[in-house]
């Protein structure tokens, strides 16, 4: 199984809309608000851009909440 991370700000509509596929799919995935200063900090240091969502598996980052959603749908 991958290791799962999902970097989002609270109210951002596309991160909402990956949460919800998550949540609907019961999947294993780690949510990390950035609002928390270490999460920033790792959402930089992983990704280097500062946008959410952005989702690590196992450790690659992957932006853009349409590209999630299908990778998402692909593999679970």
């Amino acid at each position: 199984m991958k290791e799962l991370k999902l970097y989002v700000l609270e109210r951002c509509p596309y991160c909402i809309k990956v949460v919800n596929l998550i949540k609907e799919k019961g999947l294993d995935v780690e949510i990390l608000d950035v609002n928390i200063p270490e999460n920033q900090d790792a959402l930089m240091r992983i990704g280097g851009e500062d946008m959410v969502p952005m989702l690590t598996v196992d450790g690659d980052p992957m932006y853009e909440s349409s590209d999630i959603i299908k990778w998402l749908n692909e593999n679970y």
